[in-house]
């Protein structure tokens, strides 16, 4: 999606030329920079949001309001990474106006992810770590190049409502309960 989401850049600002992709390290280093991705957010972060706080959320809202929710404190989680300069970097220097305009669409992609996967986590943290990772090597560096990305992926969110259904956000008959039930009952 984020490699689309560059071609669609380049035909939309043909003038604004986005930083190219050059003097990419062996795959080695790449490897190493995926690994260090996953442990350094994606991990920690995941076993909360998708772990924890999804399937509370979807049993109570439903799939896609349980989502809006969780994408709102999701975004709320990241802010003081905006507000602390020396940070920004954690965040891709992705404008906070823009980071959550793009977290609402991230949460309903990974709660589709989620769902389809019977509340796969691991599929989760590799899902987060690749968008991470994607946004970094591809260098999203012009201003301009936001909304672009925000329409793309706003289009693959509503796409997956449209196609999977809001309560569910899966063509399985999931059942949103099942995730916590063996919890809820242990205690």
């Amino acid at each position: 999606m984020l490699i689309f989401a560059r071609q669609v850049h380049g035909i939309l600002y043909p003038s604004i030329r986005l930083a190219p992709i050059r003097g990419l390290q062996p795959i080695y280093g790449l490897i190493q920079i995926f690994l260090f991705g996953i442990l350094y957010g994606p991990l920690g972060e995941e076993l909360g949001w998708r772990g924890f706080a999804l399937p509370r959320l979807q049993r109570q809202l439903g799939a896609l309001f349980g989502s809006l929710v969780l994408g709102v404190i999701w975004a709320a989680w990241h802010l003081p990474l905006h507000l602390i300069p020396e940070l920004k970097w954690a965040v891709g220097n992705i404008p906070l106006i823009w980071f959550f305009l793009l977290n609402i669409p991230w949460t309903v992609l990974f709660s589709w992810l989620y769902n389809n996967t019977k509340g796969s986590v691991l599929l989760a943290i590799l899902f987060h770590a690749s968008v991470n990772f994607s946004m970094g090597i591809l260098r999203f560096t012009s201003p301009k190049f936001y909304p672009t990305i925000t329409i793309v992926f706003w289009a693959a969110a509503l796409l997956v409502i449209v196609i999977f259904g809001p309560r569910k956000l899966s063509r399985k008959d999931v059942d949103l309960a099942f995730y916590t039930d063996d919890v809820l009952k242990s205690q």
